[in-house]
């Protein structure tokens, strides 16, 4: 559907009124002024030929038409005059004459009286009566008036035209002055949109467009103040929130720590002991050392988790960044050999992505994948591009996961593993929601788990 905007809207608006407003009454005037002219005109004749009756009076009772002559030819070079008759009611014709002219012809007759010669009338001289002697006919043509009222009809037009032509340029100038008021406002609450709060609406020369844009300000003053209220709200949450995460990763540090200490220190007394044989060291060794390395993981991902990651994203094809980490990682798989099955996408699809944090949290998977397995088990990966996502499941037929655990496997320190730090896959959750990204995590139909990555394609290279 076609929208016009407001300054089209007026001016066509304009036009159409003043232009409507203008041919009616310029037909209405031409037609009024007209039949006034015709009116005139022919009264005009009317006169000249009564003059000319009165003035043929004399000729028309001595019969003198020398008299009639001079008197016809000076009325037929009045202009528009074509032709002059003049009879007599004894004699007939006495003059007639007729000149060449165009246009529409107008016949006037006029009587030619005397006084009455009656004895009543001269005795009682109340009421005087005339007596016809002949008459006056004058024959004139229209050509001049068709000529005046259509000078006149132009004149209209062309005062109609130039009146629309001056309305029309004052309503633009009006609509214009309206327009870039409101196409101001619309920039400024685009720019509003796109984060700049430090703006000021103008309202322009217009009362209504001031209050217009007095009421925006206020607006926009009022979502500066909420908007420093909620960052000072949400500011205040992450203090308490990561005061408390602290608190609560404190204490799930000191308690995982807590046991590997506690079997240093058991190993520690019992080399300590005089008499131990070398088998009984070699071992207490070992296990000091796996403790070690598993305090040392901890808190490797503790430091891990706790800071904030700080991505250098590039474009990358995750279709060949996936099919390099699976050749990484077959020294993972080397102990129990599983079985992987690669379904992927030969079609390049770029993502965003930071790759080392990526390379992290898909490792993080598969190695779960793997710890799930056994030897008859396999580790399956496909990926796909759809509505703009590039999509990647991975999937093994290991026993699964119980629901409890399914609704946990996301929070830190949740872990079902006897040497596990419970960080790896809160880890994973967090980079993939660093790249816009969504997770999903279930058990197959038949046999098994699955994790279900979501990561948004560059646009326009899908």
């Amino acid at each position: 559907m076609m929208r016009y905007s407001i300054k089209s809207t007026l001016l066509f608006g304009a036009l159409f009124s003043i232009m409507a407003t203008a041919v009616i009454m310029g037909i209405i005037g031409i037609r009024l002024t007209g039949d006034f002219l015709t009116m005139r005109f022919h009264s005009n004749f009317e006169l000249i030929a009564q003059n000319l009756a009165k003035n043929a009076e004399l000729g028309v009772l001595l019969n003198d038409t020398i008299m009639l002559d001079r008197l016809v030819n000076n009325m037929i070079e009045q202009k528009d005059v074509k032709q002059v008759t003049i009879t007599s009611g004894e004699k007939g014709v006495l003059v007639n004459v007729e000149k060449k002219i165009s246009g529409d012809i107008v016949k006037i007759a006029v009587p030619i009286l005397t006084p009455s010669m009656m004895e009543e009338s001269l005795i009682h001289n109340s009421v005087k009566e005339y007596d016809t002697i002949g008459n006056v006919e004058l024959g004139y043509s229209k050509e001049s008036l068709d000529l005046l009222k259509q000078k006149m009809s132009l004149r209209f037009l062309f005062f109609a035209l130039l009146l629309a032509f001056v309305s029309g340029g004052w309503y633009w100038f009006f609509s214009r002055s309206i327009v870039k008021t409101l196409n101001h406002l619309v920039d400024v609450s685009r720019e509003v949109s796109g984060g700049q709060m430090d703006l000021k609406a103008s309202g322009g020369s217009f009362y209504e467009t001031r209050m217009l844009a007095s009421a925006f300000n206020d607006m926009l003053n009022g979502l500066k103040e909420q908007r420093k209220a909620l960052e000072k709200a949400y500011a205040d949450m992450a203090e308490q929130k990561s005061m408390a995460n602290v608190g609560k990763f404190s204490i799930m540090v000191a308690h995982e720590i807590k046991n590997p200490l506690a079997i240093i220190k058991g190993s520690m007394n019992i080399l300590k002991k005089p008499g131990i044989d070398d088998v009984m060291r070699e071992n207490m060794f070992t296990y000091q050392e796996e403790e070690i390395n598993r305090i040392n993981l901890l808190v490797e991902n503790f430091l891990l988790y706790s800071k904030p990651f700080e991505p250098v994203m590039v474009e990358t094809d995750m279709n060949t960044f996936v099919k390099k980490l699976i050749v990484k990682l077959d020294g993972v798989n080397f102990e129990k050999h599983i079985k992987v099955i690669q379904k992927i996408e030969k079609e390049t699809a770029l993502v965003m992505c930071d790759t080392p944090l990526m390379e992290r949290a898909l490792s993080n998977i598969l190695k779960n994948c793997f710890e799930a397995c056994g030897p008859d088990d396999t580790v399956a990966i496909q990926s796909r591009t759809l509505e703009g996502y590039w999509i990647c499941l991975i999937k093994d037929s290991g026993p699964g996961i119980k629901k409890e655990v399914i609704d946990n496997i996301f929070k830190p320190f949740f872990t079902t593993k006897a040497k596990g730090t419970g960080l790896g896959l809160a880890i994973v959750k967090d980079i993939i929601l660093l790249h816009d990204g969504k997770i999903r995590v279930g058990n197959n139909e038949n046999k098994g788990a699955f994790f279900k990555i979501y990561l948004p394609c560059v646009k326009g290279k899908e």
